[in-house]
């Protein structure tokens, strides 16, 4: 009987992604065989879909436009100042992950040397540098970061990802296992309270503005679903356009933008 529906289950997926490509594939194509057996309904269709997108680029430029006037209203604020009036603040504890694999040691002291000038008292923040044991040369470049920033936060902690069967390479499984150490680390070790840990994942060439601890404690004390909450903070992708293709440097433009319109939404803070 599970056999069966194992079988069944397969031809329905099976049957769903062959629709899908279908209907793709279909649209696509449609300028192609619609101009030949539906001249006058192609031409309608174009007409929608042109006003659709045009509404569209009209939305996200607006947008954009606001959420850049957001972002410079954001980094003049004095985030550290209104915590301060905040009952409690001192007792919150950042953690900040860091997977990495391969990366050379001068992309992570560019990411170590911006959260190392945050605004916010980094007594209360924790970082773990996440690489893959089988990343070759990872201790060294450890421990060359480890002694450059030795004592500029109240924890730094490196960790080496074994490979496991069953588990697929990558940065998630990195993470859970980061985690699950910090944990282990910060929280049953050195009695930090859980319910006060705000953990921020980054990639090894972020580069956090000073005050992003600052507003982003602010925004978790006051935020009464803080505990079922996640904060994303506007991605700009410039800290390397200069070394990366025109054409990915075209596409770094137009995503930074569209993350300026997000800012927006109204999910946003």
């Amino acid at each position: 009987m599970g056999a069966a529906r194992s079988a069944g289950s397969h031809k329905t997926q099976r049957a769903l992604e062959v629709v899908t490509g279908g209907l793709t594939w279909t649209l696509l194509t449609s300028p192609l065989w619609g101009a030949i057996l539906a001249p006058r309904y192609l031409v309608f269709f174009l007409l929608i879909f042109n006003a659709y997108w045009v509404y569209k680029s009209a939305n996200m430029a607006v947008s954009a436009v606001i959420g850049y006037r957001r972002l410079l209203a954001g980094q003049k604020a004095d985030w550290l100042g209104m915590v301060q009036g905040v009952e409690g603040w001192e007792r919150l504890h950042h953690l900040v992950m860091i997977p990495t694999y391969r990366e050379p040691p001068e992309v992570l002291e560019v990411m170590l040397d911006h959260l190392a000038a945050q605004d916010f008292p980094l007594s209360s923040v924790s970082v773990v540098l996440a690489f893959e044991e089988r990343d070759l040369g990872a201790r060294e470049r450890a421990a060359r970061l480890v002694a450059q920033f030795e004592g500029a936060f109240r924890h730094l902690w490196v960790t080496y990802h074994p490979d496991r069967e069953g588990e697929i390479r990558g940065k998630s499984s990195n993470l859970a296992y980061a985690s699950r150490w910090a944990k282990r680390s910060l929280v049953d070790e050195h009695g930090v309270e859980i319910e006060r840990v705000v953990v921020t994942v980054c990639d090894a060439d972020s580069r956090l503005h000073p005050k992003y601890l600052s507003a982003l404690t602010f925004g978790f004390l006051t935020n009464p679903s803080s505990r079922h909450a996640i904060w994303q903070p506007a991605l700009m992708f410039y800290s390397n356009v200069w070394r990366i293709p025109a054409v990915a440097r075209i596409s770094a433009g137009l995503y930074s933008v569209w993350q300026l319109s997000r800012l927006v939404a109204p999910t946003n803070w």
